[in-house]
């Protein structure tokens, strides 16, 4: 018998070769076997997602996320399967976990705003995409500065050891830009 690690790699080797069903009795196996870890459960899910069976596949992305809460893509494949198989409540409750877990990821926001529209939840929709945009723009804003905080930096230093000074607007990096 083989053991989970190369019954998973065997099922990842048949669903790239276009043998999904046997893909989906390896991670059988694999899971048979004793090999429930987060990646086992997050590629059955894929697997079960491309062969239409949802909600299998829902169960699948629900074990990985319990067993591994940062892996983002299971979050992400739980709404895309839930919402295609019409449960978009349960969608959007997903996405409210997935944002809880991952408040940085712009995306989530974004879908989550997408799912509260689409449930006819406005104002939440809203919401949810105007803090997204600020937190987008925040990002930007703190990238911009320390990119230019970082080129400035670079020139005041090099201009030193060439024997000169720069104007003092290069120590003010958003007055100068």
């Amino acid at each position: 018998t083989l053991d989970p690690v190369q019954l998973h790699a065997r099922a990842i080797e048949a669903f790239q070769a276009g043998r999904t069903d046997l893909a989906a009795e390896l991670f059988a196996q694999a899971m048979a076997a004793g090999g429930a870890t987060p990646d086992l459960h997050y590629n059955r899910g894929i697997v079960l997602k491309a062969l239409n069976r949802l909600p299998e596949a829902a169960a699948s992305y629900e074990r990985a996320i319990a067993l591994k809460p940062e892996l983002t893509t299971a979050h992400k494949n739980l709404v895309a399967v839930l919402a295609g198989a019409g449960r978009m409540q349960q969608a959007r409750d997903a996405l409210e976990r997935a944002v809880a877990a991952h408040p940085a990821d712009s995306g989530l926001w974004l879908r989550l705003a997408n799912a509260e529209a689409q449930l006819g939840h406005y104002d939440a929709a809203l919401a949810g995409t105007s803090r997204d945009a600020w937190a987008h723009v925040l990002r930007v804003w703190v990238c911009i500065y320390l990119g230019l905080t970082t080129w400035t930096e670079g020139a005041i230093g090099f201009g030193r050891l060439a024997g000169f000074g720069l104007p003092e607007n290069l120590h003010r990096p958003f007055l100068s830009y």
